[in-house]
């Protein structure tokens, strides 16, 4: 007679037989849930991924479009600058031209009477040589 195994199942081999499948669909089961559940996360961390870059690029964006128009802002401004210097340019040559008019008519009012007194200095001079030549003649009758 053959020994008597105490660690065998009650209900024999058959019944292992017959719970075998049912214990590997279970394992089998188990192994699908916790494919679909790391399916689940990896699908909200992509999902979060996504979301995190795409807030990253509207900040981007945001960032760019405060920066046009900050660039732009500085363009207007620069450009006023510049058509404002560009008057205020025009304006100081339109006086340095009235002015150097005035210093050319000064100028030659200058040398016209210079040239009155050069003249009138001329005449004296005639006049003097005039006068002393008729007091010569003056003198020797006189005396």
């Amino acid at each position: 007679m053959p020994a008597l195994n105490t660690n065998q199942d009650p209900h024999g081999p058959a019944q292992n037989l017959r719970e075998a499948p049912v214990r590997q669909m279970a394992a089998l089961e188990r192994a699908l849930s916790d494919a679909r559940e790391e399916h689940d996360r990896s699908n909200v961390a992509l999902d979060q991924e996504a979301f995190h870059a795409i807030e990253h690029v509207r900040e981007i964006a945001d960032h760019l479009r405060a920066s046009e128009q900050r660039i732009s802002d500085l363009e207007a401004g620069l450009q006023a600058t510049r058509e404002r210097a560009e008057k205020e340019l025009r304006a100081s040559v339109n006086h340095a031209e009235k002015v150097e008019a005035r210093v050319a008519v000064e100028a030659a009012r200058a040398d016209a009477a210079e040239r009155r007194a050069e003249e009138a200095e001329d005449r004296l001079s005639e006049i003097i040589v005039v006068i002393q030549e008729e007091l010569a003649a003056g003198r020797p009758g006189r005396g």
